[in-house]
């Protein structure tokens, strides 16, 4: 039986992938380096440190890796600033539906904790999180089962009864990993495989919540 949902974050609370794409391609048109669209995909969900250790290798670039992480840092902080946040259709009604069943609820992001804080904020999603992890507190990052875990500690059950919402193959893959029941968020513009979830919603409408809310036992 589920006791507990672990949220990721973007793409999967807010629609927050539209603004990183931007804000990618800046980056790493600013830094002269040539991302194609499988390795882009392929770095969905995983945290800053081993995309930004790719990238630098990929495109032989000089400057180290805290200084191209706290640049790409910026320009999703400046973006997010400036533009509007959008939560998913069907989310507060998820989470309060969770919540009225005494599910626990927590977030496992692989952003860093300013960007998870000001997502949050601006959404009003905050009220809902006061347990989540970031990737910047784990030592490896999705697809390794780590941050899912370290949530799973927060919430008093264990991981068997843990189910995580994530849009991300690596994310997926790092649920089963922990042992948890993976439910795949895909939208129309998501060209991630997901095939390996136990369930795949492609929005939060009334009929897919009562099908995830189904898996919980």
């Amino acid at each position: 039986m589920i006791k507990a949902v672990i949220f990721d974050m973007d793409g999967t609370l807010v629609d927050t992938e539209p603004i990183y794409h931007q804000t990618n391609a800046a980056v790493y048109d600013h830094l002269g380096v040539n991302v194609n669209t499988e390795l882009y995909e392929s770095f969905v969900g995983i945290d800053s440190k081993r995309k930004w250790s790719i990238i630098k290798e990929i495109g032989n670039l000089s400057q180290p890796l805290d200084e191209l992480m706290a640049l790409s840092k910026r320009y999703k902080v400046d973006a997010l600033s400036e533009q509007a946040v959008l939560v998913f259709p069907g989310i507060p009604d998820l989470i309060e539906e969770l919540l009225s069943k005494d599910i626990h609820i927590a977030l496992a992001s692989s952003s860093n904790w300013q960007i998870i804080d000001l997502n949050l904020k601006k959404t009003g999603l905050d009220k809902y999180f006061d347990k989540k992890v970031s990737g910047e507190d784990i030592a490896n990052g999705k697809p390794a089962p780590d941050i899912f875990l370290a949530a799973a500690q927060l919430l008093p059950c264990t991981p068997k009864e843990c189910m995580v919402i994530e849009d991300s193959k690596n994310g997926i893959l790092g649920a089963l990993a922990a042992g948890m029941t993976a439910v795949a968020h895909k939208d129309a513009n998501s060209k991630q495989d997901l095939s390996m979830s136990h369930l795949i919603i492609n929005s939060y409408a009334q009929e897919n919540r009562r099908r995830l809310l189904e898996l919980l036992g």
